[in-house]
């Protein structure tokens, strides 16, 4: 019998703490590794979104007649909404601004909150400035079919309403729906489509500080 072999037969458990040791340790050194790739994603996806906006801040700082028809359908709403939104930024009451702007402006902006936070996010975090324009807005840029459903949803999250009890598997149900058939980027086309037709009512306002 070799050396080794006696001191693993006299000295088990010292083996045995030894090979937890290194288990544990692969096990942290695993784990960290993935913290640190998980941060990695979120922080370049946090540049990205960062680098996004403030492209989008430069090309739609004016909303003339040819930057709406140029632009890509893809992003128009998302450039539209931003414009409002460093305007109602600005102002001392965001609600009164808020519903100071024509429809057509509202709507554009609480689609493209709503394409941004998602079905449940929209719902659970925006108030009753957005959640009462949301199904008028649907219907305005042609997703006529989704109505009914927006509606349900918008009043059940309507903290000043009491018409309509909470579901929370509405929800979930209404999500499952909307992502089978990508409703957030169909929203998107529709909004631009929108926006376009009626260029002229964006292009005329004149949103000052």
């Amino acid at each position: 019998m070799n050396a080794v072999t006696a001191w693993f037969r006299d000295y088990w458990q010292y083996a045995a703490a030894l090979v937890l040791v290194a288990v544990a340790t692969v096990f942290l050194w695993v784990k960290a590794v993935r913290a640190h790739r998980a941060h990695q994603t979120r922080f370049h996806a946090e540049e990205e979104k960062l680098r996004r906006l403030a492209d989008l801040k430069t090309k739609y700082r004016e909303l003339t007649g040819d930057v709406i028809a140029d632009a890509p359908k893809e992003e128009l709403l998302a450039g539209v909404a931003l414009h409002l939104q460093l305007w109602l930024q600005k102002q001392p009451d965001m609600k009164a601004a808020f519903a100071s702007l024509p429809a057509e402006a509202q709507f554009v902006y609480a689609l493209d909150v709503f394409t941004d936070d998602g079905p449940r996010g929209f719902f659970k975090q925006n108030g009753a400035p957005l959640l009462r324009v949301i199904a008028p807005a649907f219907a305005a840029i042609g997703l006529t079919d989704e109505v009914p459903t927006v509606r349900k949803l918008a009043l059940m999250f309507d903290e000043t309403d009491e018409t309509t009890s909470l579901d929370a598997s509405a929800l979930a149900q209404a999500e499952k729906d909307w992502d089978d058939r990508d409703l957030l980027t169909q929203i998107k086309l529709a909004g631009a489509e929108y926006i376009q037709k009626n260029s002229a009512r964006f292009s005329d306002l004149r949103l000052t500080d």
